[in-house]
């Protein structure tokens, strides 16, 4: 087994979309939440590691082999969702799944049909009639019937009803139970995927702010609540970025225990992953206190 799904070394692009020297990897066996505010780069990012498009600099490797070569093996082990169905409109499930049965090697009609049955898709009907989310369920449907060894989702649950969220994570999670799959989610509202994802990484403006385990993120940082006049006494180099309003202000920190303790008299609470991404997008614009 490869010890990582992907790696990202010092990847850049400059045009059609936007990457400076990004660097990350989602080792084998796990979960990545790719977060970041819209026109971040998450698409162009997906774009670049599933081979749809280019990159100007740096390496991207797929399963240990560089994404730019034709290994049909590799293309085999790989799913795609993206963010727009890239079915003709005029197309019956049924017809996707014959297109699909003669590209994938490992094609699994039966479980490709239980999908469609769990998600109540008629096979039958054209894919013009679907509503936004059965195409989303459809794509995942898909992705999910070929043994994929790495899924990339690109916004799989935006335009999902909250039952509908819960239903296709449940659908991804046990697509991971084997043990040897990966998955890469992107998305912009971190709480839906929050408590299913081992990493995560934070784009911003086509740079990575952040990409470690989710369980050490949120242990590490924290939102420490003070006045506004409190917050001008301020100088741990572990505050991350400090927002006042009428009201007080409140900081994101690193190492929550540490300042917790070097700020007795304040506030300290755990931040989210939401609270992160908002906080260093929030930085990535120049806002300052």
């Amino acid at each position: 087994m490869n010890e990582y799904a992907f790696r990202f070394n010092n990847v850049s692009k400059r045009r059609h979309g936007y990457l400076s020297k990004v660097s990350f990897a989602l080792p084998t066996g796990t979960i990545m939440a790719l977060v970041g505010p819209n026109g971040a780069g998450k698409t162009t990012a997906i774009r670049a590691l599933t081979g749809i498009a280019g990159f100007d600099e740096g390496e991207i490797t797929l399963f240990d082999h560089d994404v730019r070569a034709d290994i049909p093996k590799d293309k085999d082990n790989l799913s795609v969702v993206l963010d727009e169905i890239p079915y003709g409109d005029s197309f019956t499930a049924e017809q996707v799944e014959y297109i699909l049965a003669g590209v994938y090697s490992s094609w699994d009609t039966e479980q490709f049909h239980a999908y469609l049955r769990r998600f109540h898709l008629i096979p039958s009907k054209r894919i013009r009639e679907y509503s936004i989310g059965m195409k989303q369920k459809l794509q995942l449907a898909c992705a999910l019937s070929h043994d994929a060894k790495l899924l990339v989702l690109d916004e799989p649950l935006s335009d999902l009803d909250p039952a509908s969220k819960e239903e296709v994570m449940d659908c991804i999670m046990q697509y991971m139970q084997p043990g040897d799959r990966s998955a890469l989610i992107t998305t912009n509202t971190p709480a839906d995927i929050d408590k299913y994802v081992d990493w995560v990484t934070i784009l911003l403006s086509g740079s990575v702010a952040i990409s470690d385990e989710r369980d050490r993120l949120l242990e590490s940082y924290g939102i420490l609540r003070c006045s506004k006049e409190e917050a001008e006494t301020l100088t741990s180099p572990d505050i991350v970025l400090v927002r006042s309003n009428q009201y007080g202000a409140a900081a994101l920190v690193k190492n929550r225990d540490k300042v917790a303790a070097e700020y007795a008299g304040m506030t300290v609470d755990p931040a989210t992953i939401d609270d992160i991404l908002i906080f260093y997008s929030i930085k990535g614009m120049g806002v300052v206190r």
